[in-house]
């Protein structure tokens, strides 16, 4: 269609239909998705990267869970992982801050592909360091 170009409608059909809202995080999705990964990344060469190497292993995986239902970031309901109000406002508190980095998958990705650059001798853990010293306090 073109802007301003009129159509003739032929028929009408009213259908009454529900949306059905994504399913819950379950302690199994993160190794569901897992061939998925880096879907949420939105540069080409750190989606490219955790598509190749994933975050972490299942275990550290099932670890940051823990963690997360430990510091009341997350609650176990049944089988389904759910987001607390602590993990909501932390989130407001990060993006307010100005430091939306801090809440984007891009920076694991971005950490975890330096990390395994460390592994293959191809960086040094110093030099990992420093750059994590050298981010602008400003942003943090």
């Amino acid at each position: 269609m073109k802007p301003n170009e009129s159509v003739k409608t032929s028929a009408v059909e009213v259908k009454a239909l529900q949306t059905k809202p994504p399913p819950r995080y379950t302690e199994a999705t993160p190794l569901e998705r897992d061939g998925r990964r880096g879907k949420l990344v939105e540069d080409d060469e750190l989606r490219e990267a955790m598509r190749e190497k994933g975050l972490g292993t299942p275990a550290t995986r099932a670890s940051t869970i823990e963690g997360l239902i430990y510091e009341q970031y997350m609650v176990r309901n049944a089988r389904e992982l759910q987001a607390t109000a602590k993990a909501f406002s932390l989130m407001e508190l990060l993006n307010g801050l100005g430091v939306p980095e801090l809440t984007k998958p891009e920076l694991t990705g971005d950490w975890n592909s330096k990390l395994h650059q460390i592994q293959r001798k191809q960086k040094s853990l110093d030099e990992f360091m420093s750059e994590i010293a050298d981010i602008d306090p400003a942003h943090c």
